[in-house]
């Protein structure tokens, strides 16, 4: 049985994992920025990972 406390931990951990994949994402971009295309399709993913933040 998983009270409040249970679910807003859960909650927490999903954003966080959500914060971490940003956080390695926008690494990834500083370090491509020589490769415009591939940073333009990554900056695509930290989009959509931002819009899920969002929700």
């Amino acid at each position: 049985m998983s009270g409040p406390f249970e679910e807003i931990t859960a909650q927490a951990r999903a954003r966080l994992q959500t914060l971490e994949a940003v956080a390695e994402e926008l690494a990834r971009l500083r370090a491509d920025q020589s490769e415009r295309s591939d940073a333009a399709s990554r900056r695509r993913v930290l989009d959509g990972l931002v819009a899920g933040l969002e929700d």
